[in-house]
């Protein structure tokens, strides 16, 4: 069993929070470039395989290695978000 402490919680929230907020603007700007559900098929396989990464790792006895995967499951919301929220303003612009 794997346990947790306060430091290591802190540390974890900030391998996710930093870098969404760091890459949100660069990101924003890739989604509008490229096709909005290229770009949404992209983040979620990309989080899907880094989620997966990171439960091996933590099965196997890695969970320092699965705490910094969770800079590149970051990265994929990162890339989702602005995807995501571009899709449903353009969804429901037609139904208008």
């Amino acid at each position: 069993m794997i346990k947790f402490f306060f430091g290591e919680s802190l540390i974890l929230q900030g391998l996710f929070l930093l870098p969404y907020i760091f890459m949100i603007v660069p990101m924003s700007y890739f989604s509008n470039k490229f096709s909005k559900q290229k770009v949404l098929a992209f983040s979620s396989l990309f989080m899907t395989l880094a989620m997966i990464a990171m439960a091996v790792c933590t099965t196997v006895g890695f969970p320092k290695t699965a705490y910094w995967l969770t800079l590149a499951l970051a990265a994929g919301f990162a890339i989702h978000s602005p995807a995501k929220y571009g899709i449903l303003k353009e969804m429901f612009e037609q139904l208008v």
